[in-house]
């Protein structure tokens, strides 16, 4: 309790500094989940890497609980680069004491092997348009043994989704945002479930230590404004909780860890092909 009212504070002051009015409550709940278990996970001024840092709003928050926070992005997400947003995004960075990497023509940042004690890479992977086998390689090796890696991402079956589909709709994003968007797609490509979240864990060779949904929908500046949909729903995924709508899953590196490697046989073995007749 005592690390929730600490996170709860800082998070209040927070708001007021950030600058970008509103944009940090419809991330509050995973954020304040992560910053309290890197509480309960790490000593004060451990490393922490934020990978896909966005305008480190949550990467603020751990900074100010005492962490000595990095950050990196490439902060071309349109919003980034209307007026003067990146800007004030990399000049927030240095007033919060982040050292902050502007990714450039798509490179992964350099860091030094084995240095980070945490690596979050938080709404990231369901914007890969490749296999995240090679970014979570090269995430891992930044990590020191015993260190942990933070995954989490919107819910591809949360109950809002399921619906959709029974009523006919799409589980994808909006059609409109997907064909009018700009070149390349900035969207979701490919979100996970619960337990696909954790084999990815697990296929990178790590520990589960934790992994649960979270409901980021029902807090006060979300789209579900009526208080009976909201105490449906808060039921609802209280009785299902693999139907929330964002998952968090934190893995544990070991100390003989080795990268994953592209494997032939596993490609052949899941990946599906067309039946090939040859003629003579």
């Amino acid at each position: 309790m005592k690390n929730i009212r600490q996170i709860n504070l800082f998070y209040e002051a927070l708001k007021k500094d950030f600058p970008f009015k509103g944009y940090i409550e419809t991330s509050s709940e995973i954020g304040k989940e992560t910053a309290r278990l890197i509480l309960s996970l790490l000593p004060f001024k451990s490393k922490v890497l934020d990978f896909g840092s966005g305008p480190v709003d949550k990467t603020a928050l751990i900074s100010r609980l005492g962490y000595d926070c990095y950050a990196c992005d490439d902060l071309c997400d349109e919003w980034h680069l209307e007026n003067n947003n990146r800007e004030l995004i990399l000049s927030f960075a240095e007033k919060e004491k982040i050292k902050f990497t502007l990714i450039k023509d798509g490179s992964l940042p350099y860091y030094q092997q084995e240095y980070f004690d945490a690596v979050l890479i938080l709404d990231v992977i369901e914007h890969w348009h490749n296999s995240p086998r090679e970014l979570l390689n090269t995430l891992i090796k930044y990590l020191k043994p015993g260190g942990y890696l933070f995954v989490g991402m919107p819910n591809s079956v949360n109950i809002r989704k399921r619906i959709s589909v029974v009523m006919g709709k799409t589980n994808y994003c909006s059609l409109e945002s997907f064909y009018y968007c700009g070149e390349p797609w900035r969207g979701h490509v490919r979100e996970y479930t619960q337990m696909e979240t954790e084999q990815l864990i697990k296929y990178q060779g790590l520990k589960i230590v934790y992994s649960f949904c979270i409901n980021t929908m029902i807090n006060k500046h979300n789209k579900l404004k009526n208080n009976y949909l909201k105490l449906t729903y808060k039921i609802l995924t209280n009785i299902f909780p693999r139907w929330r709508d964002s998952i968090l899953v934190i893995g544990q590196k070991p100390k003989y860890w080795k990268p994953v490697l592209y494997s032939p046989e596993n490609a052949a073995k899941y990946i599906k092909r067309p039946v090939i007749s040859r003629s003579i």
